[in-house]
């Protein structure tokens, strides 16, 4: 498995895409940050997990700093946990159409927009609560040039910093085959990771059965 600096990543996937034009170097961070993030939600390492703040005041709730997804979510009423059930954007929206009513206590969240949760029925008053998120870690770039990721995740890097760089580029046609050189890797990574994976990680390995065994 290959181990990436800064530079040498960058250098990795000039080459690979023939792009030196100035535009493309310009977004290179942006595509390696995006593929950072790729590759740490599929992954779904425990080791990036954060326990954060939040404030239920509105519907439309405001994520903690650099959150890349959230995992659970729960409100503190008399200091017992209530947690509130993940559902999907049309599920709350049905459930509670009208945003702007509010109740006593929320039941539902679901993801709203990259940096916002959708959480229903409105609370009111504001409740205090925290979020079991995937938090973002500082990523490669020329002042960071060594990370965790890119010394022990270097294939399946690499395969979601391309996957992001043709969808940059509009390279239809190429996505495809870089997404299936990124799975692939991604796969094998979880299996050299799997100590440190959550549990609900599901890795599949086919095993031989004795004879007359169904």
């Amino acid at each position: 498995m290959t181990a990436w600096t800064y530079a040498t990543l960058v250098t990795a996937i000039k080459n690979h895409c023939e792009n030196q034009g100035t535009e493309f170097a310009a977004n290179i961070d942006t595509i390696i940050g995006l593929g950072e993030d790729k590759l740490i939600k599929d992954l779904d390492i425990e080791i990036f997990d954060s326990e954060e703040d939040v404030t239920i005041s509105a519907a439309v709730v405001t994520k903690p700093t650099d959150a890349i997804a959230v995992r659970s979510l729960y409100y503190l009423s008399s200091g017992a946990r209530k947690y509130i059930e993940p559902r999907s954007r049309e599920y709350c929206l049905d459930y509670w159409p009208n945003l702007t009513v509010t109740a006593a206590a929320p039941q539902y969240w679901a993801e709203y927009s990259a940096t916002q949760l959708l959480v229903v029925p409105t609370p009111a008053p504001a409740l205090s609560g925290k979020a079991l998120v995937i938090k973002r870690p500082t990523g490669l770039s020329s002042v960071n040039t060594t990370t965790w990721l890119g010394t022990n995740t270097g294939d399946a890097l690499f395969y979601a910093c391309l996957v992001c760089t043709e969808r940059f580029e509009v390279s239809d046609e190429r996505i495809a085959t870089w997404e299936a050189a990124y799975q692939d890797a991604l796969n094998k990574t979880a299996v050299n990771l799997r100590h440190i994976l959550r549990k609900d990680y599901a890795t599949v390995t086919q095993t031989a059965k004795a004879e007359g065994e169904r």
